[in-house]
């Protein structure tokens, strides 16, 4: 797994309105140094701050946040499981995140061309619509985590090349983008598709999606930049990433939303998967 950080984004423990009420300068929430407490109580280093963007964390950072009143920024990590202690933590302490808080990972990309990272975004844009098939309806009609395929950044015949990356850099709010990489020559890419509270709630779904963010980089980057930015269809995606046994059934289940968890902890081999699928649809 490559180098990457999370951002969590919570509400106040008032449950303040930030857009009727915002936050004065030098204000903290309610409920920011409780955050701070519980991330200092895991033996996690954590600094309090009023909000900047961060970059290259060693410590866990605190900051406020102007739409949902507290961020939550990771240190550089290489493995999830810091991520996984705290998310189940601040569900024990039911802290609360609505569908305005999300849940960012900033992938590290200082060992990659540009010529392949505009590989991964240009397939991203390609396969896009799929992994919108597994989201929650506040991801998809949202305007912080806007679909790159149904904006209006490329014109109708536009063609796949590394300018992909400047498109992307001119705005943070697409479902991935390249903003700091073009504003700060900060090799990341951001991927912005998640709902904090999802995740707090069910803790064990980070792994998954981060395996199949990491299969689909790994794959993409290795495919080159392609023709064209139509569509393609779920095979086509399955053949780009290697999702086997379990992380396949995860994320057809994910796709039909018909599929339980306990068919998924069932089933024992990739035949197993495909026949309880078609029996399922």
């Amino acid at each position: 797994m490559r180098n990457f950080g999370v951002e969590i984004e919570l509400n106040s423990s008032d449950n303040r309105d930030f857009s009727k009420n915002p936050l004065q300068t030098g204000e903290f929430p309610e409920g920011f140094f409780d955050v701070v407490d519980l991330i200092s109580s895991l033996g996690f280093k954590v600094e309090p701050k009023s909000w900047h963007y961060t970059h290259n964390n060693r410590n866990w950072i605190v900051k406020t946040d102007s739409s949902c009143g507290i961020e939550i920024c990771s240190p550089v990590l290489k493995e999830t499981d810091s991520v996984i202690v705290l998310l189940d933590h601040l569900k024990d302490k039911k802290f609360q995140a609505d569908n305005s808080c999300s849940f960012h990972i900033h992938f590290d990309f200082s060992d990659s061309s540009n010529y392949k990272i505009a590989s991964i975004l240009s397939w991203w844009i390609k396969v896009e619509h799929l992994v919108f098939d597994c989201l929650s309806k506040n991801r998809k009609c949202n305007s912080y985590c806007k679909s790159i395929g149904l904006s209006d950044i490329f014109e109708h015949d536009h063609l796949p090349s590394e300018e992909v990356i400047f498109f992307l850099g001119k705005s943070k709010h697409y479902s991935v983008n390249t903003f700091h990489l073009v504003r700060n020559n900060r090799r990341t890419l951001e991927f912005r598709l998640f709902n904090s509270q999802e995740f707090i709630e069910n803790s064990w779904e980070l792994n998954s999606w981060m395996f199949f963010l990491n299969e689909f980089i790994n794959g993409s980057s290795l495919k080159g930049i392609p023709s064209d930015f139509c569509w393609v269809d779920l095979e086509d995606l399955l053949a780009l990433i290697n999702l086997k046994n379990e992380k396949l059934f995860w994320f057809l289940s994910k796709i039909n939303n018909k599929i339980d968890r306990k068919s998924l902890l069932r089933s024992k081999s990739l035949l197993d998967l495909k026949k309880i699928f078609v029996e399922k649809i």
